[in-house]
C-alpha cells in the first residue's frame, strides 16, 4: 500500500488489489488504435500483462487517464469523504500526479505474483528509459529550433488517445484549472 498527497494535502491510501483493479476495469476507457488505423475504447486493464504498453501509457503519460485510475482505484475513501469524483479529479495537478504514477506504477508492480514482477518491473524500466530518451530529444528540438516533438516509440498496434478518457463528463460548471499541465477538453 501506498500514500499519496493529492493537491490539497489530503492524504490517500493507494492498494492495488482485485477489488480496485476490477474498478479501474469497469470505470477507464482508453482509446486504442488496431492494425486497420481504426480507433475503439476499451477498458483499462491493469492485471493484463500483455497490455502493459498501454497501461503505461495511461498512467505516465495520460494525466487525465491516471486521475481517473486513481479516482476508480480509491472510490471507497473518496466516497466516506464524502467528496464528489469531480472534487477529487480537481484535487490532482502538476506534482502530485507525478508521484501518483509512481505509486500506482510500484503498486502495480507488487500486485503481480513474483514469478511475473520481474518481467513487469523490465517492461516498467524499459518503457521509463523510452520516455526519457523521447523527451530528452525534445528538449533539443525546443533548444534547436523551438519546435517539439513528444512522442515514445510503440511497443504494439495499440496506442494510448490522448484527451479526455471515454467516461470522462463535462463539468457542470466551466472553471479555467488545468489538470496535469493541460486544459481539459470535452466533447459531445
Amino acid at each position: 500500500m501506498k500514500e499519496i498527497r493529492d493537491g490539497e494535502g489530503r492524504t490517500w491510501q493507494l492498494a492495488l488489489t482485485v477489488s480496485a483493479i476490477l474498478r479501474v476495469r469497469d470505470l477507464v476507457k482508453v482509446a486504442t488504435v488496431d492494425q486497420n488505423g481504426e480507433t475503439h475504447l476499451v477498458p483499462l486493464d491493469l492485471a493484463n500483462i500483455q497490455q502493459i504498453d498501454s497501461v503505461l501509457s495511461a498512467i505516465r503519460l495520460n494525466y487525465t487517464s491516471l486521475g481517473e485510475v486513481l479516482y476508480a482505484a480509491m472510490v471507497p475513501q473518496v466516497e466516506s469523504r464524502k467528496l464528489s469524483r469531480e472534487e477529487f479529479l480537481d484535487s490532482l495537478s502538476g506534482d502530485c500526479l507525478d508521484a501518483a504514477s509512481d505509486a500506482v506504477i510500484d503498486e502495480l508492480i507488487c500486485f503481480f505474483p513474483n514469478r511475473h514482477r520481474r518481467v513487469v518491473r523490465m517492461m516498467v524500466d524499459k518503457y521509463d528509459e523510452m520516455t526519457a530518451a523521447a523527451v530528452a530529444t525534445a528538449e533539443k528540438q525546443v533548444e534547436a529550433s523551438g519546435m517539439p516533438s513528444l512522442s515514445v516509440p510503440e511497443s504494439s498496434a495499440s496506442t494510448q488517445a490522448t484527451g479526455p478518457t471515454g467516461n470522462s463528463r463535462p463539468r457542470r460548471t466551466p472553471r479555467s484549472k488545468t489538470t496535469g499541465g493541460t486544459r481539459q477538453t470535452y466533447s459531445a
